[in-house]
């Protein structure tokens, strides 16, 4: 679904999705394939072949984790090095504008890794944006970490340079690269919704009372979770319905039943997605 708003957005960075190598094992020999993997498979070759993401099997660092999400650490993002920079979008989230997130791949760094979350101070959430320049040094300091039990994705994040500065929601023609639906809790009565779908880059879907956009929640939770603003009220229910739309219309996927997020068959769901800015 990001990419393919990457695409329809003309963005010139590179696209690539991450995935496991065990999966075309399995495939080629067709044993245990489970209707999610199956559907897993089906979905990379859909952004190969429409949205042009190239398509980069991995091994997992630990042996013997391959279903384990600590097995594919964020870390891992600095073997990329055929990449200059790379730029990581935590999901679920929608991609309103994509012209600011590709000037990320202009703007000079002077760090190997940094980040943007909402807010600041103790009650800054994890990061949702994340820009990296891949290095082999950093790679294997982190797998060792890794193998000996003392890395962490907190650790990992912890303390690391802000992405520039992240202008107010209702920041009007400034816009802001990043926006959460959780934060639309607090906004007030002069929150401007058409201001907030006009000047945001990325919004990532993440709200305490949901199991996320992919879950069909409650009708009585979602009414719950809403904001109390009116206007923050009405973007926060767009977001959802703008991607459970996606969701169908690039996908064909519909959404899945609320229980499917503590106890149903996640296998096949792994993905690590990015834009990334190719070594010339």
């Amino acid at each position: 679904m990001l990419f393919a708003e990457l695409s329809h957005g003309k963005s010139p960075a590179e696209r690539v999705i991450l995935y496991p190598s065990e999966w075309n094992e399995r495939k080629e020999s067709q044993e245990s394939m489970t209707t999610n993997l199956e559907t897993s498979m089906r979905l990379l070759q859909r952004a190969a072949k429409r949205y042009s993401v190239q398509l980069l099997p991995i091994t997992p660092i630990l042996e013997g984790g391959v279903a384990s999400l600590m097995a594919y650490p964020l870390a891992g993002l600095f073997s990329l090095t055929r990449f200059d920079r790379l730029m990581y979008l935590r999901p679920s989230g929608l991609i309103l504008d994509s012209s600011h997130l590709d000037d990320l791949f202009t703007i000079p760094m002077n760090t190997s890794l940094a980040t943007l979350s909402v807010g600041s101070g103790r009650v800054r959430m994890p990061p949702s944006i994340i820009l990296l320049k891949p290095s082999m040094e950093r790679y294997h300091g982190f797998a060792a970490s890794l193998s000996a039990g003392e890395y962490s994705e907190e650790s990992f994040l912890q303390g690391t340079p802000r992405i520039g500065d992240n202008p107010p929601i209702t920041g009007g023609e400034s816009g802001r690269l990043l926006a959460t639906t959780s934060a639309l809790q607090l906004e007030g009565e002069d929150f401007n919704a058409t201001s907030f779908f006009a000047s945001t880059s990325y919004v990532q879907i993440q709200d305490p009372a949901m199991p996320g956009p992919e879950f069909d929640a409650p009708r009585d939770a979602f009414l719950r979770a809403r904001p109390s603003g009116f206007q923050a009220r009405g973007a926060w229910e767009d977001v959802y319905e703008k991607y459970r739309m996606k969701r169908m219309d690039i996908c064909g996927l519909d959404l899945e039943p609320a229980g499917f997020a503590e106890d149903g068959d996640t296998e096949g769901v792994l993905f690590s997605t990015a834009m990334v800015e190719e070594t010339v």
